[in-house]
């Protein structure tokens, strides 16, 4: 499978959850965080919120598209974006932010498409018995 944000929006539709609209909205917002700068936490979806509680704006900060685990990464910090649109000028409310919706989706793309991932074949003799000493499955 190729990791790209055009495989994504192609998800998106597949579960009915594409709207052009509100991705123009994300899209305008994102930012790319180059992978050096993984370790600092800074992958996410940054509310704006003004001194009336309201949800005035956003920001989105995700990896480039590289592989399975950036692909999550996107497509649950997308779901996540996708609620703050749906609440923009309203009162913010944490569950605007909450991770079982976006858990929920990723759960739905793994079931889709968990065959397009790699997995590694069993042999028998990956089998560790009484005999023999521990060997990597690596190989």
């Amino acid at each position: 499978m190729k990791y790209s944000y055009e495989s994504l929006i192609s998800f998106f539709k597949e579960i009915k959850l594409y709207d052009e609209e509100k991705f123009k909205q994300i899209e305008r917002r994102t930012k790319t965080v180059p992978r050096s700068y993984e370790m600092n936490n800074l992958y996410g979806v940054f509310p704006k919120i003004n001194k009336n509680g309201i949800l005035e704006d956003f920001c989105i900060c995700i990896p480039d598209f590289s592989d399975p685990n950036t692909y999550l990464i996107n497509l649950k910090k997308i779901v996540q974006a996708l609620q703050l649109t749906e609440n923009l000028n309203k009162k913010f409310e944490i569950s605007c932010m909450d991770e079982t919706y976006p858990k929920v989706i990723e759960k739905i793309y793994l079931t889709i498409h968990e065959r397009s991932l790699p997995i590694k074949p069993y042999k028998d003799e990956d089998i560790i018995t009484k005999k023999t000493d521990i060997k990597q499955v690596t190989k």
